[in-house]
């Protein structure tokens, strides 16, 4: 794995240099997992907080990035404007890459199931947080691929940056203080004051609409909960599973904080969900099998270091977030922008490129092998 400082170095040389270094990486990660197709999703909330958070999260108008950047092939002879389009080829599936704080959790909803019923077979990686609305978007997932450094996030809902959970406990304080002292009313009365009519009300129908999304996307047909060997595809057992994954998500007496960080030990052993640990063997064929320990290990250092390309790209520039392929379409959103997110296409690599690019890494692929291959006789020797 490339680290932090040796992608920097790199992005100062490249010829493109963020674009270039960030293209490499994520076809090596691509070619790694059999060609499948891949869409990345990168906020710089973290990076670039001063200049407008609000286009940094997941919303409505992500949309149309993402039906974009799925659009497939078409030959000049199937195009209206008799041009030949490179794109993507939807049957092999779709590998999601998220890093994101999260955002609307009504926009999960349909953002999943336009990526589930394009591509059929979706599976989401981690390399750090998905956080909120991202973690809504894991669930809608066959499978998690997560790190030792990667989060998940509870999935209840805010109002202007304000957990629900928390306004509704104090609202409840209220009504139990005053139920036990009416002369407490005064004491509440510039708290209370500042509810707007129907906000109760509002923040409870949230709450339970937070886990009817998280439910539906975990017992869709062919989703992540009839991937898992132990419920059998017993609709009961999987309807039980989902609605314990939701509670745990949605249960703030024990996660006590929107932003707190759900590892992968707990995502396994708690939540219940279905992650795959990026440095661990998915089952014990795979730990005996060394050729495919170390193809694992090469599909979590490419993603590392294109998660680093990418941390490069949000850190030196105003950007809000990013969607891109691995075709080379990127739509970028201006941090300073209007919350119309309207976002701006990079250049489409021709197909020569991509060809010359895989061919670079089957060498480079050789060349390892040749150097494992001298490394073991040095041992045997």
């Amino acid at each position: 794995m490339a680290s932090w400082h040796e992608i920097k170095d790199e992005i100062r040389n490249a010829p493109d240099n963020y674009e270039a270094v960030r293209f490499k990486y994520l076809n090596k990660f691509r070619c790694l997992r059999g060609n499948r197709n891949v869409i990345a999703y990168y906020s710089g909330a973290w990076h670039n907080s001063g200049y407008g958070i609000k286009n940094s999260l997941i919303e409505d108008n992500d949309q149309a990035a993402f039906m974009t950047l799925s659009m497939g092939k078409r030959s000049a002879e199937d195009s209206p404007e008799g041009i030949a389009r490179d794109g993507v080829e939807h049957k092999k599936g779709l590998d999601l890459i998220l890093h994101t704080p999260g955002g609307d959790i009504t926009a999960a909803e349909p953002i999943m199931n336009f990526l589930n019923k394009l591509y059929g077979d979706v599976e989401v990686f981690v390399p750090h947080l998905a956080m909120s609305a991202g973690t809504l978007m894991a669930l809608g997932a066959k499978v998690i691929h997560m790190g030792t450094y990667s989060s998940l996030g509870p999935i209840d809902p805010q109002i202007n940056g304000m957990p629900t959970w928390a306004i509704l406990e104090e609202f409840e304080q209220f009504q139990d203080d005053v139920t036990k002292n009416e002369n407490r009313v005064r004491a509440w009365q510039p708290i209370v004051s500042r509810y707007r009519p129907g906000l109760i009300a509002m923040i409870r129908k949230g709450n339970e609409v937070s886990k009817e999304i998280a439910i539906k996307l975990l017992t869709r047909p062919n989703g992540m909960l009839y991937q898992m060997k132990e419920l059998k595809q017993n609709p009961d057992a999987i309807r039980e599973r989902a609605k314990h994954i939701a509670d745990c998500l949605t249960d703030y007496k024990k996660l006590k904080l929107h932003n707190r960080h759900i590892s992968i030990d707990d995502c396994q052993k708690e939540v219940l969900l279905n992650v795959r640990d990026l440095a661990v063997p998915d089952d014990l064929a795979m730990a005996e099998d060394r050729e495919k320990l170390q193809e694992k290990d090469k599909i979590k250092s490419a993603l590392l270091s294109y998660h680093h390309a990418c941390d490069h790209t949000l850190r030196d520039n105003r950007i809000g977030k990013f969607v891109e392929n691995h075709v080379g379409r990127v739509f970028y959103c201006d941090s300073e922008r209007t919350p119309t997110n309207k976002m701006t296409a990079f250049a489409i690599p021709t197909s020569e490129a991509v060809e010359e690019f895989q061919a670079s890494l089957e060498e480079e692929e050789k060349a390892d092998s040749m150097s494992e291959e001298f490394k073991q006789l040095n041992e045997s020797t």
